[in-house]
């Protein structure tokens, strides 16, 4: 199941650490470290997803004029993960799938050092669902 999932196929494996999972299955992850309480990245992700596309812009012109770096901005990338992923489990439909990958390809995008995390965070500003 694991190998060969169907198209727009998402599983979510949660435990406690890396190593409870097989090698194998491990290296097919993206890995999440999740906390019991909101840190300033989950709070952020929420004000930046309950926000209008404009006020959107505001926050990433902001996030970059205090010169995030690129670890950082993977942290906000996967706390607008998970918040939508919440948002999916409640009130699964197609649209918050397609967000949730847009939001997973954009991730990828800011392993590359030479993506622009301007333009990466722009553009989710402006397709991710209101």
């Amino acid at each position: 199941m694991l190998e060969e999932p169907a198209s727009q196929t998402h599983f979510l494996i949660i435990c406690r650490e890396e190593s409870d999972l097989l090698p194998a299955v491990r290296s097919r992850c993206e890995v999440n470290y999740l906390s019991a309480r909101p840190s300033g990245h989950l709070i952020w992700a929420e004000n930046f997803l309950a926000a209008e596309p404009s006020e959107r812009l505001a926050l990433v012109a902001k996030l970059i004029t205090q010169e995030v770096d690129r670890a950082e901005a993977v942290k906000l990338a996967e706390a607008l993960a998970l918040v939508y992923h919440k948002h999916l489990t409640v009130s699964p439909n197609r649209e918050l799938a397609n967000t949730l990958e847009a939001i997973s390809e954009a991730r990828n995008y800011l392993d590359d050092q030479s993506s622009s995390i301007k333009v990466i965070f722009e553009h989710l500003a402006l397709v991710l669902l209101v």
